[in-house]
């Protein structure tokens, strides 16, 4: 029989791991770090709403439709670099998508 102090000790370690464990999992690299290297900084308004209109994210849900094939991408000037969108501004990452996204033909 396990004694009433010791199950609260244990319900409170389980309480706090249940905290802990989503910030340990991100700084573990959960997100796609690519991605946010192509974060832009100091967007105006207008331009964050045209991305989020756009429904603009860094990984593509989309099997075979991200940026880097997408006609409307610009590529960028070194391999490596984020990209850019003739649709707005800032910088894009290859493996990003958009519903704008256009098959190139």
């Amino acid at each position: 029989m396990i004694s009433r102090k010791d199950f609260l000790l244990k319900a409170a370690g389980v309480m706090g791991l249940a905290v802990v464990s989503p910030v340990l999992l991100e700084s573990c690299g959960s997100k796609n770090p690519a991605a946010d290297a192509c974060t832009p900084q100091n967007l105006s308004e207008e331009e964050q709403g045209k991305r989020k209109g756009l429904q603009y994210v860094g990984k593509s849900p989309e099997a075979g439709k991200n940026c880097a094939n997408c006609k409307i991408y610009k590529k960028p000037a070194k391999k490596g670099d984020c990209g850019g969108c003739e649709l707005f501004e800032g910088p894009v990452h290859p493996e990003g998508y958009c519903i704008s996204w256009l098959a190139i033909v």
